[in-house]
């Protein structure tokens, strides 16, 4: 089975940062760039050998850790809570979509064909 990307949590991520800072949402995405920086640490970090790829590690760290060092870390409960929402609507769509995440997860860690093969994805949009 093939999972788009934006089955994966850092591309939801990114368009929360992109809306905070639009000022189109006016809660911090700050709980959600931790979480998917532990996951990229965890996870995406476990599975490329970073001495194979320099390029798509760099790529993966800047793209993971960029949002710590511009987003305020002063966050509150409320931003918590708005974010555990986003999680339950991800969470709610892939359900919708006959996955889960520990399918879509499992299914990068074990390097099985997708369209989310992150250095596939990478070279596709021209940055390796």
């Amino acid at each position: 089975m093939k999972y788009p990307f934006y089955q994966l949590y850092s591309y939801w991520v990114l368009l929360l940062c992109i809306l905070y800072f639009a000022k189109i949402i006016k809660f911090s995405p700050m709980p959600s760039v931790i979480i998917i920086f532990i996951g990229m640490i965890l996870i995406v970090m476990y599975k490329y050998n970073i001495t194979a790829n320099v390029k798509l590690a760099i790529i993966l760290l800047i793209m993971h850790t960029l949002p710590l060092f511009i987003l305020e870390w002063d966050f509150t409960i409320k931003d918590i809570i708005y974010n555990i929402i986003i999680i339950l609507i991800y969470l709610i769509s892939l359900s919708l979509q006959k996955t889960n995440v520990i399918r879509v997860y499992k299914n990068i860690i074990n390097g099985e064909r997708s369209d989310i093969e992150v250095s596939t994805h990478f070279r596709d949009i021209g940055l390796i």
